[in-house]
This record gives C-alpha cells, sequence and structure tokens, in this order.
C-alpha cells in the first residue's frame, strides 16, 4: 500500500479541517470546523461557503498569494510585449520599483526615476532608438526577454561626447512582475560591445 503521508508543515499559521455532512429529512448540509494548531481555538461554519471565504481571508495574508499576482504566464509576456512597443514606464512600471543595469554600480530606485532614465536613453542619449524583441520566456515569478537594442548616439553616455555612431547592442532583461506591474528590471548586457560599436575601444 502505498504511503501518501506528508511532512508536518512548519508554518507560522496551521489549521486543523473538519468537515461533515447533515440530514434533516432529505435535506443534506455541510458543516465545517477549523481548529487553530497554535493554541486550540476552534472556529465553526455553518456552510461551506463561509468556511471558503474565511480560508481565502487567511491565504490572501500570505506574502506567497496575493490576488494581484494571480496573472498568467501569457499575460505576463503580453505586459512586456506591450511595454516594449510603447517604453511608457507610467503605465507598466510599479511606483516603487528599481530597474539595476548591471553594468552599472547600482539600480535606479523608483517610478519617477526610472522614467527619467528610460526618456533620456531612448530620445536624448541615443536618438532612433528601438529594442527589437528576439524572444520571451515567463515564469510564475518573471519575464525574460531577449532583443537588440538600436540607436544613434546623438548624447553624452557616461560623460563622453557623443559620437554618432549606430549600434545594435544584443540584451537580456529579467523582468519581475506583482500586482499588474514590474516591481524590478535587470538589464543585461556585454558594455564592451557597445563601447566598441560607440568607437570607444578598438
Amino acid at each position: 500500500m502505498p504511503n501518501d503521508s506528508i511532512e508536518e508543515p512548519r508554518a507560522d499559521a496551521v489549521f486543523l479541517l473538519r468537515l461533515w455532512r447533515t440530514r434533516q429529512g432529505s435535506a443534506v448540509a455541510w458543516r465545517a470546523s477549523l481548529e487553530d494548531a497554535r493554541d486550540g481555538t476552534r472556529r465553526g461554519f455553518a456552510n461551506v461557503k463561509s468556511l471558503f471565504a474565511f480560508l481565502h481571508a487567511q491565504l490572501a495574508k500570505s506574502e506567497f498569494f496575493q490576488e494581484g499576482d494571480l496573472m498568467s504566464t501569457q499575460e505576463k509576456v503580453q505586459l512586456i510585449q506591450s511595454f516594449f512597443a510603447s517604453h511608457d514606464v507610467a503605465t507598466f512600471y510599479a511606483e516603487n520599483a528599481t530597474f539595476h543595469d548591471m553594468s552599472q554600480p547600482a539600480p535606479v530606485q523608483g517610478r519617477a526615476a526610472i522614467g527619467g532614465m528610460m526618456r533620456a536613453f531612448y530620445g536624448e542619449v541615443f536618438t532612433e532608438a528601438h529594442a527589437e524583441p528576439r524572444g520571451l520566456v515567463a515564469d510564475e515569478h518573471a519575464v525574460v526577454a531577449e532583443f537588440v537594442f538600436h540607436g544613434k548616439n546623438t548624447g553624452s553616455l557616461d560623460g563622453a561626447p557623443p559620437t554618432g555612431k549606430v549600434v545594435a547592442v544584443p540584451m537580456m532583461a529579467v523582468y519581475e512582475i506583482a500586482d499588474g506591474k514590474i516591481q524590478r528590471a535587470r538589464l543585461y548586457y556585454d558594455s564592451t560591445t557597445m563601447a566598441r560599436q560607440l568607437g570607444w575601444v578598438k
């Protein structure tokens, strides 16, 4: 006979559920009770609907289960596709989001600062700038985007004067999404490739 037992959970909230069926003539009803394993207090439920409502409220308190997080992987991919089409930070980034260009020592903090950085990069540092998507992969936590950044360097970058050079730099970004917004973004690319295309190095 297979052993279907599971290890006792270690958590800060454990409830023991009892569910039973009652009859009154031809009428059938389900009753339930939940016992808090921490202190033995018990809560009774006259019907399954009220039980489910209580369980939903308890689960929603967990940092791992927030209603706003219930996006499918396809919805997250579509969100990033829409962001790539517009680069509208105000619409797609959370207010307290972070963006980290991994070639830089520190991340950019907050939607307003990220918006300013994006506007400069896609309109001042580089003109005719756009991201050419190559592939998107998603799971329940994040979307990974591979793309090629195209642009003409017409503004100062890292203190260097504009070169007028056109670049096409392969990049990859990881977007962590929750509550329908980008919460964290990490950008990876070979900075030497960009420097070479800008004419900074041979």
